[in-house]
């Protein structure tokens, strides 16, 4: 293989992983955040069928 694949492999590589720690960490975020919301003042929505 040539140096300009490698490099590009390389580059695809990195924004992967930082794509998959970006994600995990809006995850645990988001979790978070759910545990914090007060269920009991939240009205329930009925759907319209």
């Amino acid at each position: 293989m040539n140096n300009g694949l490698w490099v590009l492999l390389a580059l695809l590589a990195i924004i992967a992983i930082g794509f998959a720690l970006m994600m995990r960490r809006l995850m645990r975020q988001s979790r978070e955040a759910e545990r914090n919301i007060d269920h009991s003042k939240l009205r329930h929505i009925e759907d319209e069928q």
